[in-house]
């Protein structure tokens, strides 16, 4: 009888590049561990209690098992199914991927991610403002409450925790050092383990860069609105970041996929045929296509050619998610996408470990 903590040991051993000790256990275990999915896919399929349960899943045949070679958009469908039959059919559904089982992925959506909830909830879009007379002479007044919206969610993805979220709260003053530093001092984690925060304008504390990259974004924040009012394109206010220091084309990018859902352009006219593609996402197309692709260097895609490419994805990805997936879910699924084939072919394993239904701020 097949035991499949047994088997998934040998698949971790595998993923770390261990096949001596992998050998010991059995004398081929590619093949013993391709068998075992198999099987997996078999007796889901035969189980007519599973596919009534599995109904929700709008599909015919249930991938159930990857594809073993590297560069199949049928391996990239695999993933999408998989970990979108973990968040969707929860608790109902137990995954056997070791790899989804063992560690952690964000969601095939952003917007279902906690972090991301908690901030639709909580920041964006802000509180409704008390009911006041404005001032003579207030016609700015709206845009000056846009500002502040952007402002609200640069700060939080500076940060990226719902802990120091919480302890900040919505600002409707720009760049209040002292409570930024009063929330930071009280805060265990004030910044998040998910993307790279790098030392800023040579400050020896990171709050400090972060705080003189706000200012610069406050000055900027006018332009930026009038160019969302203007264009109603999430291209153009990417775009409309750039001349602020130290926050790249990746954070631009979370803060006007943030933006996507406020006022400011939750009109956007481009969320179905633009996205931008980070590293994460640029290693997943470059495996798609077998991994032929030069990553740096005057060989490398162009953002156009690889938005050309994650668009022919879009269908495929709605597929999964449903109609309401945009260019952005294609993207963030690339990337994640790539962490899992990472540790699929041994090339290395994700740090953060996966807790399922756990209820527990980050």
């Amino acid at each position: 009888m097949t035991d499949p903590k047994r088997l998934e040991g040998i698949f971790l051993l595998l993923c770390q590049h261990d096949k001596a000790q992998a050998n010991d256990m059995t004398t081929n275990p590619e093949t013993e561990i391709e068998s075992w999915w198999k099987e997996h896919s078999r007796a889901i399929h035969a189980d007519k209690g599973a596919k009534k349960r599995y109904k929700k899943d709008r599909k015919q045949c249930l991938l159930l098992s990857p594809p073993m070679a590297q560069g199949t958009v049928e391996q990239f469908h695999y993933y999408l199914w998989e970990r979108w039959r973990m968040h969707m059919l929860a608790p109902h559904y137990r995954t056997v991927d070791p790899i989804l089982k063992r560690f952690r992925f964000t969601n095939v959506r952003r917007e279902w991610d906690r972090t991301t909830l908690w901030m639709r909830q909580n920041l964006v879009p802000p509180p409704p403002p008390p009911v006041v007379v404005p001032p003579r002479g207030s016609g700015e007044r709206g845009r000056e409450g846009l500002c502040l919206l952007i402002y609200n969610a640069t700060w939080f993805r500076l940060f990226g925790t719902i802990e120091f979220g919480a302890a900040l709260g919505w600002q409707s003053i720009a760049v209040d050092e002292e409570s930024i530093r009063a929330a930071y001092r009280i805060c265990e984690k004030p910044f998040t383990a998910a993307y790279i925060v790098p030392p800023m304008y040579n400050e020896g504390r990171k709050v400090d860069g972060v705080i003189k990259v706000l200012h610069q974004l406050w000055k900027e924040a006018p332009t930026i609105v009038a160019v969302a009012q203007k264009t109603k394109s999430l291209q153009a206010v990417f775009e409309a970041f750039e001349p602020i220091k130290y926050i790249g084309g990746f954070l631009s990018y979370e803060i006007v996929s943030d933006l996507r859902y406020t006022e400011l352009l939750a009109d956007a006219t481009d969320a179905f045929t633009w996205a931008h593609a980070g590293p994460g996402a640029q290693r997943g197309l470059n495996r798609l296509s077998n991994g032929t692709r030069r990553l740096t260097g005057g060989k490398q895609l162009k953002q156009p050619e690889m938005n050309a490419e994650m668009q022919t994805l879009l269908p495929l990805v709605q597929g999964v998610i449903g109609p309401e997936a945009e260019m952005r879910d294609v993207e963030h699924c690339l990337c994640e996408y790539d962490k899992w084939a990472r540790a699929f072919f041994g090339e290395g394993l994700p740090k953060q470990m996966y807790r399922p239904y756990v209820n527990v701020d980050e």
